[in-house]
């Protein structure tokens, strides 16, 4: 424990274990910041100050807590799969209160997690699952479909963080699609199937509109930063009049 949180001499300031971006200041929570190594290791003897030490014990649980402790670079310490666990947790959490909150808005009626609809899985055309409608809302009134993907985010709080967040929420990979593109595609899904929509509720035929937005527990920093033309708000300030304004995508 004590070395994990301690710093000593090093023959080489870029090593083989540490990556170079882990010794950029400007990075947040790097591995050999003082926040988290606030102890010195020279020779025999230790080298800290209480308070620094009394911090690292807040910030170690916060990062825990968040899903963002790093595992370490030698292989001894791997919580991977401890952090996905904790991002999923309150992932869904934070869902399951959205949907509670949405349900006090009037004139809407609201349902949560939904993976089918009139029997009809949520897939593209080579059946690859699209992913759950977070919340599905129905305002019969103004026949509009809300989809609603919740998204719990932490504060970006470096340019590090920003840039994931930004890819993340906007830039497509190789490997998978970003946030936003796929909303979109679940939205085209459901543009597709407004009928089976129709069927699933029980509503009244007509010309009935989709529309999407995110809802996330704080204010996106990348939204701002990207100028992004997208629906998106945070749970506070969500309410019948922003549903119903509400552009299409």
């Amino acid at each position: 424990v004590v070395d994990y949180i301690s710093i000593g001499k090093r023959d080489k300031f870029y090593d083989n274990i540490i990556k170079p971006r882990e010794l950029h200041p400007w990075k947040y929570n790097r591995i050999y910041s003082l926040l988290r190594k606030p102890i010195i290791r020279c020779d025999d003897c230790y080298i800290w100050g209480n308070r620094m030490v009394e911090n690292l014990h807040y910030h170690l649980v916060q990062t825990i807590l968040r899903g963002k402790e790093p595992s370490s670079k030698d292989g001894k310490l791997s919580i991977n799969a401890l952090n996905g666990k904790i991002l999923e947790f309150y992932g869904d959490k934070f869902n399951d209160y959205a949907y509670e909150y949405l349900k006090e808005i009037p004139e809407v009626i609201f349902y949560k997690c939904v993976k089918s609809i009139n029997s009809k899985k949520i897939e593209n055309k080579q059946k690859q699952f699209l992913g759950d409608i977070d919340i599905l809302g129905i305002d019969k009134n103004k026949k509009r479909i809300y989809l609603i993907e919740t998204k719990n985010f932490s504060y970006s709080r470096d340019l590090s963080e920003l840039d994931i967040e930004i890819k993340e929420m906007f830039i497509n990979t190789q490997k998978k699609n970003c946030f936003l593109t796929k909303e979109i595609n679940r939205v085209t899904w459901a543009q597709e199937h407004v009928s089976d929509i129709i069927k699933e509720y029980c509503l009244d035929a007509g010309d009935w509109k989709i529309r999407y937005t995110f809802l996330t527990n704080k204010p996106l920093i990348s939204i701002e930063f990207t100028k992004k033309k997208v629906n998106a708000t945070f749970l506070k300030h969500i309410n019948l009049e922003y549903l119903r304004n509400l552009k299409d995508k």
